[in-house]
């Protein structure tokens, strides 16, 4: 292999691996674009400037469980929230330092009801969207983010006796955090910076009306498991096959 070429690969390898960071031994996509919980979207394909937008809200007329994780930043937790806290709304003012004894947090939030969301990508409130995850392989759900609060919103998160992904009147998706005092809050996803997300494809297979439906949520480059598939259309042609 020529020197060129050789230094061409190790440019490549980290233009991809420096998109991602590791989170309590998880990797995650680092992201300068603000993800929200439950949304989907795709990535353009390019290579070298691989950006996901998840711009597709679908419907859930049901509140969705949330689990809160709270982490303190590393170096490259924390060079990432900077990277971000450029390109979104909110200003989060944190200090970090090798040197500080107790390094400033960030909470992980991540969509715990497999089974509520599945069935609400299924129903008819969804048809659309459900069209849309048939018609494109690529398209997935953003069902992790990494988000740095402010301390007074990192308190009622991580302090909360349950949080909810729910929609309000204007159908905006914000978090719906009860406290111990039974007081309920909520908080807005523009309200933090988020920088890391994870993200997962839907795998189809036949209901038994012999139609196709979600019946799985994987993480995003897993393989679907059993007689169910990542490609809808697949899937259909295995409907298609046993009609025969």
């Amino acid at each position: 292999m020529s020197k060129h070429i050789f230094k061409g690969c190790i440019f490549l390898f980290c233009m991809v691996s420096c998109k991602t960071v590791n989170i309590h031994k998880e990797l995650q996509k680092t992201t300068q674009v603000q993800q929200t919980l439950g949304s989907i979207g795709a990535t353009n394909g390019n290579i070298i400037s691989n950006e996901f937008y998840s711009d597709i809200r679908p419907n859930y007329t049901k509140p969705i469980a949330v689990t809160v994780s709270s982490f303190p930043f590393t170096k490259n937790t924390y060079r990432a929230f900077t990277k971000a806290q450029q390109y979104q709304a909110a200003k989060i003012t944190l200090r970090y330092a090798d040197t500080l004894k107790t390094k400033p947090a960030f909470v992980q939030l991540q969509l715990a009801d497999k089974v509520t969301l599945i069935e609400a990508l299924n129903g008819i409130e969804n048809k659309g969207v459900k069209a849309y995850l048939s018609n494109n392989d690529t398209a997935v759900l953003v069902t992790n983010i990494s988000v740095a609060f402010n301390k007074e919103d990192h308190e009622i998160l991580v302090n909360a006796n349950a949080v909810h992904l729910i929609q309000d009147n204007l159908g905006s998706y914000v978090l719906q955090c009860y406290q111990t005092d039974g007081s309920i809050k909520i908080l807005r996803f523009h309200q933090g910076v988020v920088f890391a997300y994870k993200a997962a494809h839907s795998c189809w297979k036949e209901n038994s009306k012999q139609q196709l439906d979600i019946v799985d949520l994987v993480a995003q480059g897993s393989d679907c498991s059993g007689k169910t598939y990542k490609s809808a259309e697949r899937a259909k042609k295995q409907i298609d096959y046993f009609k025969f």
